[in-house]
């Protein structure tokens, strides 16, 4: 398990509101090539969302959260790209757009960081 000091995008989007301009782009960017390395080792995280994505201190982006994980198929390559879409969408609205069960359960506070396996 590896500590991970910074807060997720949910969190930052609450206190913050919208992500915009570069700072935007610089996010969406990082999150493509995770997901991109993750296909590339034939692994589909199928659970891309705000709160899954945490901006440590330093500016770099860290998905978290392999619970869901799968191997990589065409489909899960289709969830993943929807789920991007739809993390953008709310990075640059402020919105919440997660209606899952996963969006119930309560976040970690930003000062505390989050513990992953890795």
């Amino acid at each position: 398990m590896e500590y991970i000091p910074g807060s997720t995008i949910r969190k930052i989007l609450q206190k913050f509101g919208p992500i915009k301009g570069d700072r935007l782009k610089d996010f969406t960017r990082q999150i493509t090539e995770g997901l991109n390395y993750l296909h590339s080792q034939n692994v589909a995280h199928i659970n891309v969302m705000s709160r899954n994505i945490i901006l440590m201190l330093n500016d770099v982006i860290k998905i978290v959260d392999f619970d869901y994980a799968d191997e990589y198929n065409y489909l899960n390559e289709k969830q993943d790209i929807k789920d991007l879409g739809v993390t953008i969408l709310e990075m640059a609205t402020g919105k919440d757009l997660s209606f899952t069960v996963e969006s119930l359960k309560s976040e970690h506070s930003p000062s505390q960081g989050i513990f992953v396996h890795s």
